[in-house]
């Protein structure tokens, strides 16, 4: 079975685990206080919080919006990595010096 991901992009298709948060999101736009999802998603509940920010802020669909939080996810996280790294050698090579 071949999923056509260009199917997903265009209907705004959140397959698999990405439905539960799709219920999230549409939860955040109802207004409603009490969140109903199944387990484990009742406690992930910042993605989905994300995803319904930057859609209401840049106007955009929910799917272009996840694409946008994971691309800008990938991103920091290697950002901070490299920063940490950087850190650690400049703190290696000042021992390194020391002795």
């Amino acid at each position: 079975f071949k999923l056509d991901l260009n199917y997903i992009y265009k209907n705004d298709y959140f397959p698999w685990d990405s439905f539960e948060y799709l219920k999230f999101i549409n939860n955040f736009q109802a207004g409603n206080e009490i969140y109903k999802i199944g387990k484990p998603f009742d406690e992930r509940i910042i993605f989905p919080f994300f995803v319904y920010k930057i859609s209401n802020i840049f106007n955009i669909k929910y799917i272009d919006a996840a694409l946008f939080l994971n691309i800008f996810s990938t991103i920091f996280s290697f950002f901070l990595y490299f920063l940490l790294l950087s850190r650690i050698c400049l703190y290696l090579a000042q021992l390194n010096k020391q002795n």
